[in-house]
């Protein structure tokens, strides 16, 4: 794995879709997407989530990526500019691994954008960062995300038992994961 400490984050896109490092006026999309009470069920996010809630999370993005390797980013229909999703990676620099996470506004989900926004990340993590494994973990009872997982070639690993605290409820996590040479299927 390459050196990451002198990586910026870069803009990634695929022609349909652009995952760009978070600006200042993306506040108000990401605290729409994140009041979302779909997203909010399955995601440990502040309930009810603020705009101040998004304009501290995006003020500490650069550092997140400096001090924690987690790399965030916002999710654009690359017609429009319009902010559409939310992913990220938290790399585990000791393991050369990373684990992905997303979230996709209620208007465009079952469009493709989440499974797309993890396709550029799983590119960018392999390609770039030349990490060795890549998970993601879904509620057991998360069935659409589940789905995205499993169409970006994820393998279905197990389950964490009580893995998450969310809101005083602690579900059971699907563990996926993603091998550099795993096919891809897109």
């Amino acid at each position: 794995m390459r050196d990451l400490s002198e990586v910026d984050l870069p803009t990634l896109g695929d022609g349909r879709l652009v995952a760009r490092p978070y600006r200042p006026d993306d506040a108000t999309a990401v605290a729409d997407m994140s009041a979302d009470s779909e997203a909010a069920r399955w995601i440990p996010l502040p309930t009810p989530y603020t705009p101040t809630d998004a304009e501290t999370w995006i003020a500490d993005a650069d550092r997140r990526w400096r001090e924690d390797l987690w790399a965030t980013f916002i999710v654009c229909d690359a017609a429009t500019g319009e902010a559409i999703g939310s992913n990220g990676v938290r790399v585990h620099a000791e393991r050369q691994s990373g684990e992905l996470g997303y979230l996709t506004k209620p208007s465009a989900r079952r469009t493709g954008v989440a499974s797309g926004g993890v396709r550029l990340l799983v590119a960018w993590c392999f390609d770039v960062l030349e990490l060795g494994r890549l998970q993601i973990r879904a509620d057991v009872r998360n069935a659409p995300s589940r789905a995205v997982i499993e169409r970006c070639g994820f393998g279905f690993e197990g389950v964490l038992r009580a893995y998450d605290l969310i809101r005083g409820d602690r579900p059971d996590d699907a563990l996926y994961s993603l091998l550099p040479n795993d096919p891809r299927p897109w």
